[in-house]
């Protein structure tokens, strides 16, 4: 008996949206190198008070590259003859579905 909303994936649509999704978090990791080159091209060595703009891009592209990493090594270890069962937070986590708080207020049509 499958107790809560659970969604069954064959392995080949699993993989694909892993793959989708991991792509998803390279393209994310060079946004935030490029904007950390940028700002630090151009703030080569300010002082910062309680904020660390470079820091934050710096972790915001690690995480994603990390990510990316994670979800193409699933990919590539999935058994094709099974079927899988995803629930809520694997589907966020796939980019089917976003957690509220990563909704941007342009993103909200009213």
């Amino acid at each position: 008996m499958i107790q809560g909303l659970q969604v069954t994936l064959s392995a080949t649509e699993l993989q694909q949206l892993c793959t989708q999704r991991a792509e998803h978090h390279r393209e994310r990791a060079a946004f935030y190198k490029n904007q950390h080159d940028t700002l630090r091209a151009a703030i080569p060595s300010a002082q910062y008070t309680g904020a660390d703009p470079k820091g934050a891009l710096k972790r915001q592209y690690s995480d994603h590259l990390t990510a990316a990493q994670e979800l193409d090594f699933i990919a590539s270890h999935l058994d094709m003859d099974e079927r899988y069962q995803i629930d809520r937070q694997d589907m966020q986590r796939l980019g089917i579905c976003r957690e509220n708080h990563l909704y941007h207020e342009d993103s909200i049509p009213f």
